[in-house]
């Protein structure tokens, strides 16, 4: 000890608190994988669909995440498709699915594994043209709505408030004209809260 310093001593339960409210601040911004349900959560989709008439695609989702980890949500996604020109007009194509989705939340780690079940409609327009010729002619576009199916998983990293993710998916729609795509990826981001 230095000649004239003054010597204070810390009691051992204000050190003690003192350390525990330090911890308690350092981990409340921070979210894991492992906590319990019990969250709303939102996000944006960008990614592609391997079958041509997919394409490009975008959307949006929302759900609840319930504390046994069953989560229950809605989505819709919208398929640019492909545009092909022709002498008389573009053939075009394009797909989107709306409906709800179930899955259940599997904690691996900072990463949460979610397989799900979406089931809600879809549409399959198609705009096609024909060569001219007397009395006929030109494009026609039709639209077939039916029942889809959409299994996959999500790869979800909580960040904060913060949701990043990864989805794989197949997608189902019937209808007069059946179409699909075996696999269809997608980036998430969005917030959880």
């Amino acid at each position: 000890m230095v000649h004239g310093a003054v010597q204070h001593r810390v009691p051992t339960s204000t050190a003690v608190a003192v350390a525990i409210g330090l911890s308690s601040v350092t981990t409340a911004g921070s979210a894991t994988a492992d906590e319990p349900g019990g969250k709303l959560s939102a996000d944006v989709l960008a990614g592609y669909g391997l079958n041509e008439q997919y394409g490009l695609g975008v959307g949006v989702r929302a759900g609840y995440t319930l504390p046994s980890r069953v989560y229950v949500g809605a989505g819709y996604v919208y398929h640019f498709g492909i545009t092909n020109p022709t002498p008389q007009g573009d053939a075009v194509y394009r797909v989107w699915l709306a409906g709800g989705e179930g899955g259940y939340e599997i904690p691996m780690g900072s990463f949460v594994v979610r397989p799900f079940l979406g089931l809600g409609l879809g549409a399959h327009t198609s705009t096609r043209c024909i060569p001219p010729s007397p009395g006929v002619g030109g494009c026609m576009e039709s639209t077939n709505r039916g029942f889809a199916v959409w299994p996959g998983v999500s790869l979800l990293l909580p960040v904060g408030v913060a949701l990043f993710g990864v989805d794989l998916r197949s997608d189902f729609v019937t209808g007069d004209t059946y179409i699909f795509s075996l696999l269809v990826a997608f980036a998430s981001a969005g917030v959880r809260f």
